[in-house]
This record gives C-alpha cells, structure tokens and sequence, in this order.
C-alpha cells in the first residue's frame, strides 16, 4: 500500500440565506467537516495544520507534528518525538512514555498547556512563560522575571529526554501521571539567585521577545500556508465551473481573513509583552544619571486568619495582581514594591487590615514623593514615577473578591464566589473558578478559562475568550474579537449585533431578529434554547466553537 497519505479540506461557501418575516437575511454560518482516522500505532504524523477546530490525538508512538490556530489540541498516550503548538486554545499532551533519544516541544500563544508524563521519567524541563503561571510535581522552584515571565529549567532522573515548553499567555502544568511509580529525583538548573537586571536579565528579555517572535511567526507560517493552499486551488480552477470557483474563492477568503485576524492578536499580545518590558525599563532610567543599582525593590508579606464565609478586597495603585486559591481559612500576600529611587519608595504606602472575615490588602502612592510632579493649589495634578505595587496573593477558595489596579494585569486562579475584577488597561485572565464574575478593563485582552457560573466581560477594545458552563453571560468589545466555545448538551439563546460569525460545530437554530429597534442584532437557539448570552462587538467578530 501507499507509504503516506494526504486529507485536505476545502470549505464551501460560507453564506447562506433563509426567509426572515418578509425579507432574506444572511447568515455567516459555515460547513465543518469532523474526521475520525484510524492510523497504525507507530504511524508517524508529519504534518497536521488547523485553522479553525479541535484535535485530538491518542496512542500514536511514532513521531507527531500538529498546530491549530483555533481550537484544542489534546494528545495522549504518547511515547516519541513530539511537536504541538497552538494560538488560541488549550494544550494537553500525556505521555505513557518518554523516549530518552527523543524531544518534546509544546507552544501557545493563548491558553493553558498542561504535560503529564510518567512519574520516574528521565528528562531535562525547560518551561517559561510571560503573562501566566508554572506549577509542577516535581518539586522543581519556578522563577520570577524581575518585571515579567516565570521560567523553570531542571533535570529529572538521568536528564535524557529534552522537553520544552512555552507560553505567551497562559499558565503552564507539569504533573505526574497516575501510575504508582516512584517519583524521578529532580535537580533544579536555574541559577539560585533572581534575575535582576544586568545581563542575565536582559538575556531574559530578549528570550522572552524570541518567544513572542516565534509565536507570531507561527501564526504566520499558517497564514502562508493557507495562502499557499489557495494559489494550489488556483491552480487547479481551469477544470472547475464558475460557480464552484466562486465559491472556493469566498472560502478561501474568508480562512485568510480568520488567520490575518489571529495573528495581528498573537502579535498585539508580544507587543503589550514589550511595552511592559519597556515601560520597567522607561521607570528605571527616569532621573539624570540614575544607574540600575538605583533601582529600589522591596518586597514584604504577611498573612491575616478569617473568620467565616472570607470577603477579600485588593487593591493597588499600579501593577499586576494574582490571586490564587487554598484551603486555608487565612489570607497570605506578598506585595513587591517598585520604586526609581529612595524618595519615591517612601511614597508607597501598603496597608492590610481586617475586620472578621473581610480582609483589604490596599496599595498607594503618594503622588507628591514622585520624581517628577506638577502641583496647584496644594494638589497633585500630573505626575512621572516609576512606582509600582505588585500583589500576589492566596485567598480562601470561598470568597467573595474584588480586585483593582490602576494599569496592571489580573489573574484569579481557582476561587470561587462574588468576583469583581477591574484595570485600567491591563489584561484579564480566571481559570477554574465559578461563581458571578465581573471583569472590566479600559482596553485590555479578557481570557476565561473553564468558568462556571455568571460572567459579564467589557473591554474597550480587546479579545475576549470565553470558555465554561455559563448560566448567564454578556460580553462586550468595541472593535476586539469574541470567542466563546459551547459546551455539550448547553441549553442558552444567543444574541449578536457581529456582523461576522463564524461556527466551528456548534448546532444552532435560527430565532430570527431580536427584540428592538436594531436590526442588526441576530439570534440563534442553542439546544433548547434558555438563558441569554449577549455577545456585542463594534467591528470585530464572533466565534462559535465547541468545548
């Protein structure tokens, strides 16, 4: 028989019309095609491009290379060379085995990623992130960048194995498998002092501007490919009839379209990377003649018992906060204090205090202990500093939580309750928490990851993607993109003003026009139809996917 195989395919036209009272409306709903193959164990999988869907992969040995640009990869029982990466969506790879001879290298733009591999492997683990978290059990230490990124690096047993993992925007997960051997001796390989800025710090950023380069050169090798696809399609035109090239054209089109879009957000994603590099950077040279042993950092930590049912209120001036859920009836932070000299540290004031079960952990900055400011009538109203408060804290996995920062991230891992979160213009990210969620920023990126419960996001002009069992949901974007993926058996009504939707599998019925005066606005029954969800994007577009 043959020695390989090709699958290719080419979508239809993406447009149809139906009868909407007494006129024809259009709908950008477009054919899938799902596959299921089955390949021999040791069959090696040279090449698996996707642009828009799901991938799952299970017992292959041989040598695996697959990417999507939009949707989940998830890969098990694996034992050779492995290559996977994606832009949007969740990673997963499981290994049953770690071929020593061989390597491992998993990449995302946005999303988690998560490895399992077997509890005595020999390895050596390179793992590093910029915007997200690393966790491990392997007892190996993660390290902090001194403005932003974690990195880990150790060996495992005898270090054969080479595996790499990378991150734009999203945590990292290294866990054991289930398998009742005895856990691989593990030796850390990063340096035992923090980064600091000097040379090793700027080696780190410039890996960190490699990571975020390879990333947007990713999303663009699909987008050639797909328009590699296209000229090939061409090509082939002249035993086509019109109408079918028509229809191959609009596709075609309209999957370039969907790649530019996803890598014009891989690249604003390393671009907000470098302003915030830039930004430390732009701080520590505030001032004549100031030298980078000037730069003042502090850090303090403290932590607060609660009483019943917690209510936990942070808050800071600007910078990043993280807040990570435990089983602990107590509050513990760690506040890190930036400041451009000893005068401007003085102006930074944190103050925690608690009154049974609420707690408020607060940041501020007096304005007038700037290195630069322009005062009045005895007030402060402008100013330059390069001051900053960034909190990481662990809170009670029941709490109700409200999170501010004047300009910085937030990221809210495992809690579950009331949550506020709001920023200035800092991005938005909560993984596996539940509840009622309110999330707002001025125009950063807003990311929801496996949420149960209540969500309302607003950004002025970012992505938002959304992913969880939503009883409830409204989000809205000025000109961003809207991704929300279904889950299975879902029973919701689905409202839009989008003028471009694009479904990835998701059975939708048509429910006509939506109550009001805009006609623009377009809903669809999903399952049986119940609570709304309210998707509203000024320029961008909608995306239907399934969980």
């Amino acid at each position: 028989g043959a020695d390989h195989i090709d699958i290719k395919t080419e979508y239809p036209k993406r447009e149809r019309e139906y009868r909407s009272g007494d006129k024809w409306e259009r709908e950008d709903n477009p054919a899938t095609v799902e596959y299921t193959l089955s390949v021999p164990r040791g069959a090696r999988l040279d090449e698996i491009n996707l642009v828009n869907g799901a991938l799952e992969i299970e017992g292959v040995s041989g040598a695996v290379n697959a990417s999507s640009v939009n949707g989940r990869v998830t890969a098990r029982g694996l034992t050779g060379a492995v290559e996977l990466s994606v832009v949007n969506g969740r990673l997963e790879a499981s290994f049953d085995r770690l071929n020593e001879a061989s390597s491992v290298s998993l990449s995302s733009v946005n999303g988690p990623l998560a490895l399992i591999i077997p509890s005595d492997s020999n390895a050596l683990l390179k793992a590093d992130t910029i915007h997200g978290s690393i966790s491990n059990d392997f007892n190996l230490p993660v390290r902090e960048g001194e403005y932003v990124g974690r990195d880990l690096e150790g060996r495992l047993g005898a270090g054969a194995a080479r595996v790499k993992l990378s991150n734009v925007n999203g945590a990292i997960t290294i866990r054991r498998a289930s398998d009742n051997r005895p856990l691989s001796p593990s030796t850390n390989l990063l340096s035992e002092t923090p980064r600091r800025h000097d040379a090793d710090a700027d080696a780190d950023r410039e890996a960190m501007r490699d990571a975020a380069k390879d990333e947007r050169d990713a999303a663009r090798e699909a987008a050639r490919e797909v328009r590699e696809a296209r000229r090939e399609a061409e090509r082939e035109r002249v035993n086509e009839t019109r109408e079918v090239r028509r229809e191959r054209e609009a596709s075609q089109r309209e999957i370039e379209r969907e790649v530019e879009r996803t890598t014009r957000d891989a690249e604003r994603i390393a671009r907000d990377a470098e302003r915030t590099v830039q930004r430390e950077l732009a701080r520590e040279k505030a001032g004549p003649n100031r030298s980078d042993a000037q730069r003042r950092i502090e850090r303090e930590s403290n932590s607060i018992a609660v009483q019943g049912a917690s209510r936990v209120r942070v808050e800071t001036f600007d910078g990043p906060v993280t807040i990570h859920a435990w089983d602990k009836p107590e509050v513990m932070y760690t506040a890190i204090k930036r400041a451009g000299d000893d005068r401007e540290m003085k102006g930074i004031k944190v103050q925690a205090a608690a009154a049974g079960s609420e707690i408020v952990v607060r940041a501020e900055f007096d304005k007038s202990f700037a290195q630069d400011y322009v005062e009045r009538g005895g007030r402060v109203v402008s100013f330059n500093s390069g001051a900053s408060v960034e909190f990481d804290v662990y809170v009670p996995r029941n709490s109700t939580l409200f999170v501010s920062s004047g300009d910085g991230r937030l990221r809210v891992e495992g809690v579950s309750g009331e949550l506020e979160l709001r920023t200035g213009d800092g991005s938005i990210d909560v993984a596996e928490s539940r509840g009622r969620l309110v999330a707002q920023t001025g125009d950063g990126r807003i990311r929801l990851d496996n949420f149960d419960g209540e969500a309302s996001a607003r950004t002025g002009d970012g992505r938002i993607t959304l992913d969880g069992r939503f009883s409830k949901l409204s989000a809205r974007t000025g000109d961003g993109t809207i991704s929300l993926s279904i889950a299975e058996g879902a029973n919701a009504t689905l409202e839009t003003d989008a003028e471009s939707v694009a479904n990835d599998g998701v059975a939708v019925a048509v429910d006509g026009a939506a109550d009001g005066a805009d006609k623009r606005v377009r809903r669809w029954r999903i399952g049986g139809g119940g609570e709304l969800y309210t998707l509203h994007t000024g320029g961008g577009q909608v995306i239907l996917r399934r969980r």
